[in-house]
């Protein structure tokens, strides 16, 4: 539930902990205006095969959290407005969707993350070698090196720390192309490489700050929550 709601609509750069194991997706996101309704096409004529009907998507959910967010950090962060939310792991999912349609980020093509509770993420994260310098994957050992090229799925297992506006991030695990273990130096320079090519220059190994006032967050089974 988010308190303080508004109906504001802005182009504003953002920060959400969604950890992504391999990056911390930090967008810079419009929320566009509701498009016109439109009419239905007719049916054609003649049997047509029956359609499971599509699953509408939730990422209005997140973009609704972050508007509230910013309207709170513009407002001076008054205590007596504080803001809380609850996301469902579906909305974080389509957010995800969106957001990396909307502004790409580098190296990160893809992003599925599962919430578990007491701060616990499982994260499919596809990675786009070829957006990465292999100049600056040094500590790859050369038997890896073949793999680490075009998109390559990568499942880490993480979890994370969060109090006094500031969140850090852990990987318990990690499996990369073909199911194969990564070396926590391997996985690390990896991490460090990709989190410094985003605009927001997140170091995974450090704790980084959170947006608008956010004091801390925490995942349930299928849920984030934070306040501020």
């Amino acid at each position: 539930m988010v308190s303080n709601p508004t109906l504001a609509r802005r182009r504003r750069r953002w920060s959400v902990p969604l950890a992504l194991g391999l990056v911390l997706i930090l967008s810079s996101v419009t929320t566009p205006a509701q498009a016109p309704a439109q009419a239905s096409a007719p049916p054609p004529p003649g049997p047509v095969a029956a359609q499971a009907p599509k699953t509408p998507s939730t990422d209005w959910m997140v973009r609704d959290v972050l508007t509230s967010l910013t309207r709170f950090d513009q407002d001076g962060r008054n205590p007596a407005n504080k803001v809380s939310f609850e996301l469902p792991e579906k909305a974080v999912n389509d957010y995800l969707v969106y957001a990396l349609r909307e502004h790409p980020r580098p190296g990160v093509s893809a992003i599925t993350v599962s919430l578990l509770p007491r701060n616990e993420l499982a994260l499919s994260v596809e990675v786009d070698f070829d957006a990465v310098p292999k100049s600056e994957l040094q500590a790859v050992p050369e038997i890896l090196r073949p793999l680490l090229t075009g998109k390559r799925l990568f499942k880490l297992n993480t979890g994370f720390d969060s109090s006094n506006g500031t969140i850090r991030f852990r990987v318990r695990d990690a499996k990369g192309p073909e199911g194969m273990a990564i070396p926590q130096k391997v996985l690390s320079e990896v991490l460090r490489t990709i989190g410094s090519r985003q605009p927001e220059s997140y170091d995974p190994e450090k704790p980084n700050p959170l947006p608008f006032g956010v004091q801390r967050v925490w995942t349930e089974k299928q849920l984030i929550c934070g306040e501020t």
